[in-house]
């Protein structure tokens, strides 16, 4: 999620190298992934992760490493930054899509962490996280009451259980 106001600048230093990395995830839309609903159908959602790599120093730097890390999975994606060479105030985005369920809780973090080299001074890098939580409806708190009961009426009383293919609750 976007920070309410932009971080302040650090200090600048003639010929620091300062790399800015910030993570948006939109749905074809244009919806943030966080405000996307939940649902009970249709649960597949194509969503686009966008990682901006802005050159905020006062030198031209090269990319030379960009990592994501999703879970357990991390990815070198520097073969999708173009142009790896940003002069001061240029930036590069980089942008992949996953399928979500929209229809099971869950919590997808996202990390992305930029290393640049300017032509001189120290190497400088900086990360970004982006967390997109999905929770589906509340589940009621209580069951539903019964019917009132007529004499010699018939009552049956039916309870469903949504499971998915590996056998867990829908609702959990």
């Amino acid at each position: 999620p976007s920070p309410s106001s932009p971080p302040s600048p650090a200090p600048s230093v003639p010929g620091q190298c300062l790399v800015d990395v910030t993570i948006t995830c939109t749905d074809a839309d244009g919806v943030d992934c966080n405000a996307i609903p939940p649902r009970e159908t249709d649960c597949f959602e194509e969503i686009t992760y966008m990682y901006n790599l802005e050159n905020i120093g006062d030198n031209s730097m090269d990319i030379t490493e960009v990592l994501r890390t999703r879970g357990t999975d991390t990815a070198d994606l520097i073969s999708l930054v173009d142009p790896t060479t940003l002069a001061v105030g240029e930036s590069a985005k980089v942008t992949e899509t996953e399928t979500v369920n929209f229809c099971t809780d869950g919590t997808f973090e996202t990390t992305v962490t930029a290393k640049a080299d300017p032509p001189q001074g120290v190497p400088c890098e900086d990360t970004a996280t982006y967390v997109l939580t999905v929770e589906s409806s509340p589940s009621p708190s209580s069951p539903p009451s019964p019917a009132p009961s007529v004499p010699g009426q018939c009552l049956v009383a039916v309870t469903i259980t949504c499971m998915d293919a590996d056998g867990v609750d829908c609702n959990a």
